[in-house]
């Protein structure tokens, strides 16, 4: 018997005591593929030499929010009280596609709360920096990184808050 994929495609009764020549064996085909895609997907952490990346676009728990909500299901950093953290680490700097922000407190929470979490590809967080960024002291450096837009296309945001 010849099977594939369950499928029985030519069946003989053989005979055990004794040799056969089964010959040719025409084997007629029921059809053939169209199309095969193969999807493949980033683990959720990778542990790199320096850094530790979170596939953010891989996390059920960042969806549907802001960069500040990401931030807090990203190993290694705390947010409370609209104040990021890293464990372990005294200072902190946030990067934007490699681009050091030059904002702190509310004026980066604000920043970080008008960036949706879907277009947000990565976050590494760096906790030994390398000489090409200048972290002065024990501090860490966060990196996100967006997405690529598409191009010939735009967005909007509105947000709002009374307090």
């Amino acid at each position: 018997m010849i099977r594939r994929f369950g499928d029985t495609l030519y069946t003989q009764p053989i005979g055990i005591g004794k040799n056969m020549d089964l010959g040719i064996i025409k084997i007629k085909t029921s059809g053939t593929l169209q199309t095969v895609t193969v999807t493949a997907q980033r683990p959720l952490i990778e542990r790199k030499i320096d850094r530790l990346v979170f596939n953010v676009e891989n996390s059920v728990a960042a969806t549907g929010g802001d960069a500040l909500d990401a931030l807090k299901v990203t190993p290694g950093i705390q947010v409370q009280n609209n104040q990021i953290g890293m464990i372990g680490k005294s200072g902190l700097a946030v990067m934007i596609n490699d681009r050091i922000l030059n904002l702190s407190g509310d004026d980066l929470i604000n920043y970080l709360k008008s960036i949706k979490s879907d277009d947000i590809q990565s976050i590494e967080v760096i906790t030994t920096p390398p000489a090409k960024y200048d972290a002065e002291g024990n501090s860490g450096i966060i990196n996100i990184k967006l997405k690529k837009a598409a191009p010939n296309s735009w967005s909007a945001s509105i947000s709002g808050a009374y307090m």
